[in-house]
């Protein structure tokens, strides 16, 4: 039987090791090159509203507009607080989570009853996820998200090496009143995307009609169809949207 040296069973351990730190290094450069070639801010197609994304975008114009008011209101706050204390306050974490809830209550009170809508965010490593349920939408919210991930893209490279996304966030390098300005900018380039599509939407009427769900009858027209549809004695009072956008047959 022929008996195993030290030498050996160093040598194989020395091998195992460098096998194991080889596929970390390849691992983790596979990572590297996914991440650092990562695309941040994504194109918006043009022509993806139709007539079936009206209300979604009346609804998300009103959504921004308010969004926008709320965030100039805590400009002027913290605008205040920073001539009180003779110092800019940097973002917060905290900050952000009381103005954001200010800010979604003011977009509850925009909401349109039966409009759909979507979320948008922008991580660490500037790239952004869009939720929204129709290719219309989800362009208004990625040219939202665009402008954050381009603003994370402008801290990222100033910090240079300092910069990493695992330890970094780049609203930590932000004043609230930049950050809330971002936040305004952002909505802003949304509502020039609403504008721009909205119109092409309303000129639309190849594949909708609407229906009022109080007497049934169809309209080409939106908004002809929430004007002729506003129910009386005996229906059903209802907020927002009366109409409903079905195919045409």
């Amino acid at each position: 039987m022929k008996r195993s040296h030290p030498e050996d069973a160093l040598a194989l351990a020395f091998i195992a090791l460098l096998v194991v730190l080889g596929l970390i290094l390849i691992v983790g450069g596979v990572l590297y090159f996914q991440h650092s070639n990562a695309t941040t801010v994504a194109p918006v197609p043009s022509g993806q509203c139709t007539c079936a994304d009206v209300a979604d975008l009346e609804n998300r114009l009103g959504e921004a507009n308010a969004a926008i008011a709320e965030y100039q209101a805590a400009i002027g706050e913290i605008q205040a607080m920073d001539v009180k204390s003779g110092k800019k306050t940097m973002y917060s974490d905290e900050l952000y989570t009381y103005e954001q809830e200010n800010v979604q209550l003011a977009i509850n009170g925009a909401y349109i009853k039966g409009a759909r809508s979507g979320t948008g965010d922008t991580d660490t490593a500037c790239e952004t996820t869009i939720n929204a349920p129709t290719p219309c939408l989800k362009g208004s919210f990625q040219t939202h998200e665009n402008v954050h991930s381009a603003t994370c893209q402008k801290v990222k490279q100033d910090l240079g090496d300092k910069y990493s996304p695992l330890t970094t966030d780049y609203r930590e390098s932000l004043t609230m009143e930049q950050f809330w300005n971002d936040e305004i900018a952002a909505y802003s380039a949304e509502i020039r995307y609403i504008n721009e599509n909205l119109p092409r939407a309303k000129a639309d009427t190849s594949k909708c009609q609407w229906t009022c769900i109080d007497d049934g009858k169809s309209y080409d027209d939106h908004a002809v169809c929430e004007k002729s549809c506003r129910g009386g004695l005996g229906k059903t009072i209802t907020t927002g949207y009366r109409c409903k956008n079905t195919a045409k047959p």
